[in-house]
């Protein structure tokens, strides 16, 4: 595999690995996040927030059913 292959697999892995972190435990994901914020990690922000976002809509929806 090429040099470009071997960064995007390790970034889908790392970026997958915040997502689930972030929908496991919001706030690690709300820790994940101020990380990604302060190193400007644009794509790191995004699965975080996707996986923050997720993880309390499961919650809210759970709640009221």
């Amino acid at each position: 595999m090429s040099n470009t292959k071997l960064d995007f697999v390790k970034t889908y892995i790392i970026n997958a690995i915040f997502f689930v972190l972030a929908y496991s435990f919001p706030f690690i994901g709300i820790v994940l996040l101020a990380y990604a914020v302060k190193k400007e990690k644009n794509q790191i922000k995004l699965y975080v927030s996707c996986g923050i976002l997720l993880s309390f809509l499961v919650h809210l929806i759970q709640f009221f059913c």
